[in-house]
């Protein structure tokens, strides 16, 4: 059987497959070496390496609250863990040639983003910004569409075609948020239209109630150029940061 800190250990040689993928081995065996110079075993080198990475842990974030701080948290999670793989062990060597031969895409654990966390260099705010402000573009472009459209479907079938054009809306949304998701964060979303559905309507519910300040400060003041530019670059971070939480509720697993 398996164990956690092997688990762990393979999510990192998958992480360094696609961050370093000329000499992956090489990478995380020299950092590796590294930690353990300052006195740390190696299973506890594997661990904070992956943490470093951005491996979330549900038991280690438990432990974390009933031992009080991450020192002992981590601790206790290596207990009686013995890591039994290494740089040099034909299991992970294959595991590697999988990856860069492209057969392994995404792993079965549910706790890994290993393209989010590997294959972006870009700070995490600056992500966030590009996520915010090409939704905002993109929705603007396909709204004006949408609008057009929806013109002609109340024209046609009033309360019905009212109700068919909301539907389209809340599936544009939602099919934008997910496009963005995957290709930003690498953060795989369902695709199913009814999954697409409850995403736009549970985005739009979100995105207007983090509106809410910019609509009271437009109410009390003359809203102009300036302070609608800084609002929009402001609410580029903001849409962007609440449009990838929403999406990651619709990966799939």
């Amino acid at each position: 059987m398996t164990s956690e800190i092997e688990s762990v250990y393979k999510w990192l040689v998958k992480t360094y497959a696609y961050k370093y993928p000329s000499e992956p081995l090489n990478q995380l065996k020299a950092d590796i070496t590294k930690l353990q110079q300052q006195g740390k075993s190696r299973e506890r080198a594997v661990l904070e390496l992956s943490l470093q990475s951005g491996l979330r842990l549900l038991e280690l974030d438990k432990l974390k609250k009933e031992a009080g701080s991450e020192e002992e948290a981590i601790t206790e999670y290596l207990k009686n863990e013995t890591l039994e793989f290494d740089e040099d062990s034909s299991e992970i060597k294959d595991l590697v040639k999988k990856i860069l031969e492209g057969q392994v895409f995404k792993s079965s654990d549910t706790l890994e983003r290993v393209k989010d966390q590997a294959g972006s260099r870009l700070p995490l705010t600056l992500r966030y910004f590009i996520h915010g402000f090409a939704y905002s573009i993109l929705m603007l472009i396909l709204g004006i569409f949408w609008a057009v459209t929806f013109a002609v479907l109340l024209v046609i079938g009033s309360f019905i075609g009212f109700i068919i054009g909301l539907v389209v809306l809340l599936v544009l949304v939602g099919g934008l948020n997910s496009f963005l998701t995957d290709i930003i964060w690498s953060v795989h979303v369902k695709t199913g239209w009814m999954t697409i559905l409850v995403h736009g309507l549970v985005l739009v519910i979100a995105l207007v109630i983090a509106g809410i300040p910019q609509l009271i400060v437009n109410l009390y003041f003359a809203p102009n150029l300036p302070t609608q530019i800084v609002f929009f670059l402001f609410y580029a971070f903001i849409d962007g940061l609440v449009a990838r939480k929403i999406g990651e509720q619709f990966e799939e697993q």
